[in-house]
């Protein structure tokens, strides 16, 4: 009888083994199957994420490509009427008006190239914002460079009735490596500033040695004033873009308040940042640090000598403007004409390309923007014509894509308007067959 009891017991023991694996698998099949389906589920979502995020993405590439070309369109439109302004009064100063409308001349000139520099600097923000600006670093005269920015800054200082002070230490090297456009960009976005902001007492550039290793030097620029100040809970947002202190201040003294994010943005590229010590009433200082490489090279300046021609040499060229805006035609016209050029005018592609076919031309001045044939599509015509005359670019589009464009398509050189009238004529001599 006890034998039989340990049977049982033995079969049901085993019954019950088998039991507990039965259970265990109906379990491990079950949770795999809820696995399963919550992998599924997630897969769905991340897909479905993927998705969203991927038309997100090209969502924001299209805006910052449409925000891109409006600003670059924007940029034309302004830049084109700007051109004229500044082209009219040029002329206008140079034909020695009387002596009561070169005072009302001088406030258009000065008024219009503000301008020109608040929409500046909107593009560059714009090219900081888009990854499109790069720093170079070629050999340059550094202590040439500053000087010529304290002595064009001073002017402005000097109409404030302000002081101006420029100390620089004396081991610094000469000749530096480093990209003197984009600091000449930083000093004097900060120096204008400065001058804005100070309405008595003065402004300080001021230039340090802070470290040399080998042929590395670390220089320390500070700027200083003694100006209005800003409040130390404003002290953050004025490097924010489009933010000053306060709304008072951009009513009463002008400006985008892009100038300080640019400087930021600018020096971020550098692996610098920009420090400020501020008190309010009493001024502000702002200072950074970048890294150069000495130089033994001196740079080459002036590298086109430009010899200035005759009367006669330059009545014998005869430059064809093509612009379908009227008054950049008549600006142009005038323009060339008084330096003593012959000149011609076009108002379209069709009509250029006939020109340049019929009559010997030395030089094409071809705006970009123009209905039916642009600028590129005039030019590729007249070199598909075999035709060989020298093309300039004129474009108010100051994007780098535009300038890439350009060095591809058969144009020799770029002149963005508005011009410089000693550029335009330096153009002109130096291409004009």
């Amino acid at each position: 009888m006890a034998k039989i009891d340990l049977d049982t017991i033995f079969q049901f023991n085993l019954f019950l083994s088998f039991l507990g694996e039965f259970l265990i698998m109906l379990m491990f099949i079950r949770v795999n199957h809820e696995l399963e389906n919550s992998y599924k589920v997630k897969a769905e979502e991340l897909n479905y994420s993927l998705l969203e995020l991927s038309v997100a993405k090209e969502k924001a590439e299209k805006a910052a490509q449409s925000r891109s070309m409006f600003l670059s369109s924007m940029s034309h439109e302004i830049r084109t009427p700007i051109n004229s302004i500044i082209g009219f009064t040029n002329i206008i100063l140079d034909d020695d008006p009387k002596e009561e409308h070169k005072d009302f001349l001088s406030m258009i000139q000065f008024s219009s190239r503000n301008l020109l520099v608040i929409i500046n600097d909107i593009l560059d923000f714009n090219k900081m914002e888009a990854g499109k600006v790069e720093l170079e670093f070629i050999p340059f005269d550094f202590l040439s460079l500053i000087h010529k920015i304290f002595h064009s800054m001073k002017v402005k200082a000097d109409e404030k009735n302000l002081g101006f002070k420029l100390e620089i230490d004396e081991g610094i090297s000469k000749f530096l490596i480093g990209d003197p456009n984009r600091l000449t960009q930083i000093l004097i976005n900060l120096i204008s500033n400065a001058i804005k902001f100070t309405l008595d007492g003065g402004i300080a550039l001021i230039i340090k040695l802070e470290d040399t290793l080998n042929d590395k030097v670390i220089l320390r620029f500070i700027v200083r004033d003694t100006g209005i100040g800003i409040p130390e809970k404003n002290q953050k947002i004025i490097f924010d873009h489009f933010s000053q202190a306060d709304s008072s201040t951009s009513r009463k003294f002008g400006g985008t308040g892009l100038g300080l994010s640019i400087v930021k943005k600018l020096l971020e590229l550098y692996g610098s940042n920009i420090n400020l010590k501020s008190k309010e009433d009493e001024g502000s200082e702002f200072s950074f640090l970048l890294e150069f490489t000495k130089s033994e090279l001196i740079p080459e300046e002036n590298r086109f000598v430009i010899q200035k021609k005759s009367s006669n040499q330059r009545k014998n060229k005869t430059i064809l403007v093509v612009d379908d805006n009227e008054l950049n035609l008549k600006v142009a016209f005038q323009f060339i004409r008084k330096c003593g050029f012959e000149c011609q005018l076009a108002s379209n592609g069709k009509e250029a390309l006939q020109i340049v076919s019929n009559e010997k031309i030395s030089l094409v001045l071809m705006d970009l923007q123009m209905p039916e044939w642009d600028g590129f599509v005039t030019t590729e015509k007249i070199r598909a014509s075999g035709i060989l005359t020298p093309i300039i670019a004129l474009t108010a589009d100051v994007s780098i894509d535009v300038s890439n464009h350009v060095k591809h398509s058969g144009f020799l050189d770029i002149i963005h308007k508005p011009f410089l009238p000693e550029d335009l004529v330096n153009k002109i001599e130096l291409y004009a067959e």
